[in-house]
Protein backbone atom coordinates (compact mmCIF):
# COMPACT_ATOMS: atom_id res chain seq x y z
CA UNK A 1 0.00 0.00 0.00
CA UNK A 2 1.19 3.73 -0.98
CA UNK A 3 1.92 6.28 1.44
CA UNK A 4 -1.00 8.01 2.74
CA UNK A 5 -3.13 6.05 1.06
CA UNK A 6 -6.62 6.36 2.12
CA UNK A 7 -8.99 3.83 2.75
CA UNK A 8 -12.36 2.96 4.77
CA UNK A 9 -13.11 0.14 6.99
CA UNK A 10 -16.57 -1.22 8.27
CA UNK A 11 -16.03 -0.50 12.48
CA UNK A 12 -18.38 -3.16 13.49
CA UNK A 13 -16.78 -5.92 11.39
CA UNK A 14 -12.89 -4.91 12.93
CA UNK A 15 -12.43 -5.82 16.75
CA UNK A 16 -9.18 -3.83 16.49
CA UNK A 17 -10.67 -0.51 15.76
CA UNK A 18 -13.50 -1.24 17.64
CA UNK A 19 -11.16 -1.12 20.86
CA UNK A 20 -8.98 1.95 19.95
CA UNK A 21 -12.18 3.83 18.94
CA UNK A 22 -13.81 3.05 22.67
CA UNK A 23 -10.35 3.89 24.25
CA UNK A 24 -11.26 6.99 26.90
CA UNK A 25 -9.94 10.41 25.83
CA UNK A 26 -6.70 12.19 28.31
CA UNK A 27 -7.46 15.68 28.82
CA UNK A 28 -4.23 16.79 29.97
CA UNK A 29 -4.17 20.58 32.35
CA UNK A 30 -1.16 22.49 32.49
CA UNK A 31 -0.28 24.64 35.06
CA UNK A 32 1.29 28.40 34.48
CA UNK A 33 4.95 26.94 34.93
CA UNK A 34 4.04 24.75 32.41
CA UNK A 35 3.55 21.40 34.33
CA UNK A 36 0.78 18.80 33.89
CA UNK A 37 -1.02 19.53 36.92
CA UNK A 38 -4.12 16.86 36.32
CA UNK A 39 -4.97 13.97 33.89
CA UNK A 40 -8.53 13.45 33.71
CA UNK A 41 -10.12 9.99 31.24
CA UNK A 42 -13.09 10.62 29.73
CA UNK A 43 -15.15 7.83 28.72
CA UNK A 44 -17.23 7.60 25.84
CA UNK A 45 -20.62 6.83 25.82
CA UNK A 46 -21.24 6.85 21.67
CA UNK A 47 -19.39 6.94 18.32
CA UNK A 48 -19.99 9.87 16.28
CA UNK A 49 -19.47 10.90 12.58
CA UNK A 50 -16.64 13.50 12.60
CA UNK A 51 -18.57 14.89 9.67
CA UNK A 52 -21.89 15.32 10.79
CA UNK A 53 -22.19 14.19 14.31
CA UNK A 54 -24.87 11.20 13.88
CA UNK A 55 -24.39 8.32 15.90
CA UNK A 56 -22.73 5.51 13.66
CA UNK A 57 -23.14 1.82 14.28
CA UNK A 58 -19.79 -0.18 16.56
CA UNK A 59 -21.17 -3.63 16.36
CA UNK A 60 -23.67 -5.60 14.16
CA UNK A 61 -26.22 -5.16 17.04
CA UNK A 62 -25.82 -1.79 16.75
CA UNK A 63 -27.12 -2.00 12.96
CA UNK A 64 -29.70 -4.16 14.17
CA UNK A 65 -31.47 -1.46 15.94
CA UNK A 66 -31.05 1.37 13.37
CA UNK A 67 -27.98 2.76 13.81
CA UNK A 68 -26.20 3.55 10.32
CA UNK A 69 -22.51 2.09 8.96
CA UNK A 70 -20.20 3.40 10.89
CA UNK A 71 -16.38 3.41 8.41
CA UNK A 72 -13.16 4.13 10.09
CA UNK A 73 -11.27 6.38 7.63
CA UNK A 74 -7.78 4.99 7.58
CA UNK A 75 -4.04 5.54 6.10
CA UNK A 76 -1.95 2.60 6.77
CA UNK A 77 -0.63 4.53 9.93
CA UNK A 78 -3.40 5.81 11.25
CA UNK A 79 -7.52 6.07 12.02
CA UNK A 80 -8.24 9.56 10.85
CA UNK A 81 -11.78 9.90 11.40
CA UNK A 82 -15.25 8.45 11.90
CA UNK A 83 -17.55 8.72 9.29
CA UNK A 84 -21.51 7.42 8.89
CA UNK A 85 -23.14 6.00 6.17
CA UNK A 86 -24.23 9.08 4.50
CA UNK A 87 -21.42 11.18 5.18
CA UNK A 88 -19.00 8.40 3.40
CA UNK A 89 -21.46 8.58 -0.06
CA UNK A 90 -20.90 12.40 -0.06
CA UNK A 91 -16.76 12.63 0.66
CA UNK A 92 -15.53 9.60 -0.03
CA UNK A 93 -17.59 7.00 -2.16
CA UNK A 94 -14.27 6.97 -4.43
CA UNK A 95 -12.47 4.84 -1.48
CA UNK A 96 -12.11 1.28 -1.15
CA UNK A 97 -14.03 -0.39 1.86
CA UNK A 98 -12.60 -3.29 3.49
CA UNK A 99 -13.91 -5.76 6.61
CA UNK A 100 -10.91 -5.09 8.26
CA UNK A 101 -7.50 -3.82 8.72
CA UNK A 102 -5.57 -6.66 8.37
CA UNK A 103 -6.87 -6.90 4.90
CA UNK A 104 -6.85 -3.65 4.07
CA UNK A 105 -2.64 -3.22 4.86
CA UNK A 106 -2.18 -6.78 2.71
CA UNK A 107 -2.45 -9.29 5.52
CA UNK A 108 -5.30 -11.32 4.27
CA UNK A 109 -4.12 -14.13 2.33
CA UNK A 110 -7.75 -14.84 1.41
Amino acid sequence: MGESELFLVTIYSDLRIQKLLWRPMTLVSFDRSGSISDVELIEKSAILCDACGRRVAVTEKDLDEGLPMGYALCDDECIIEVVCEDCRRKYFKHLKIYDDLEQALGGDSG
